[in-house]
């Protein structure tokens, strides 16, 4: 994966386009990409390992029809 750095030295002109362009092609826009990225995964589950590490979530039960 190129670095912001390589990106911006590549580009002599930038606009708005040309950089959402170039971010779409290096993050996930969805969940179900993510998942298929094994560095995204593994990004997953280290954030899920600390929130659970900070007790800052229960897992609650759904009221009915919800």
């Amino acid at each position: 994966m190129r670095s912001l750095d390589d990106i911006y030295e590549a580009i002599e002109e930038i606009n708005n386009s040309t950089m959402f362009c170039l971010f779409v092609d290096t993050e996930p826009m969805t969940f179900e990409e993510a998942v298929k990225d094994e560095r995204w995964r593994l990004a997953m589950d280290e954030e899920m390992k600390a929130i659970e590490r900070n007790n800052t979530w229960q897992l609650a039960t759904l009221l009915k029809g919800k």
